[in-house]
């Protein structure tokens, strides 16, 4: 399941300000520690070993987002801290 988290892309086709792609962000993140909780609870720390540890494979590169406005492109880039 953390594998396929991993992977999920999200595009938000009228980005704005991305307040969208911000919190689709966060709400994976969360969804992925709680797997690792999950995962820890149930088995144990040792267990980690086999799904790459705790640190968060989730990453910015699988969240995309397109406006027609530039501006609203660079201040969803501000808010979702990409640097270009």
């Amino acid at each position: 399941m953390r594998e396929e988290l991993v992977n999920f892309r999200v595009l938000d086709p009228s980005c704005g300000c991305g307040n969208f792609l911000y919190v689709a962000y966060r709400e994976i993140k969360r969804l992925e520690m709680l797997i690792i909780e999950k995962i820890v609870e149930k088995f144990s720390m040792k267990s980690l070993d086999s799904i790459g540890g705790i640190a968060s494979k989730v990453s910015t590169k699988n969240f995309f987002g397109i406006d027609h406005l530039p501006v609203a492109t660079e201040v969803a880039k501000v808010t979702f801290g990409v640097v270009t």
